[in-house]
């Protein structure tokens, strides 16, 4: 009985880790439009363009909640993909298309 108690114990410390681990986790700066369709739930082929587009040019996203920006994409999507989501490296990549342009 005390070995049976030990494994339940274990089991229930291990379960939300082997729960997580199966999460695809995605970099919204950075990801490609199929990345993004497998990683998030809720989020097509649509919405995963307008999310690269959205990102063309308005730069990184700052914050997971700015993808309801994104036609598509509601704040019901970005929490249920909370754990997935991942907000890469903004350097280089917060400067918008359209003001790039101008610079040049």
């Amino acid at each position: 009985m005390r070995r049976f108690k030990v494994c339940l114990a274990l089991l229930l410390i291990a379960l939300p880790c082997l729960a997580s681990a199966g999460l695809h986790k995605v970099d919204i700066n950075n990801a490609s439009e199929s990345a993004l369709v497998n990683a998030l739930e809720g989020v097509a082929q649509q919405e995963a363009r307008a999310i690269v587009d959205y990102r063309r040019v308005h730069g990184a996203f700052r914050s997971m909640e700015q993808l309801a920006l994104v036609k598509g994409i509601d704040l019901g999507v970005v929490e249920r993909n909370r754990e997935r989501i991942i907000l890469g490296d903004l350097r280089d990549k917060t400067e918008p298309q359209a003001e790039r342009r101008r610079t040049r």
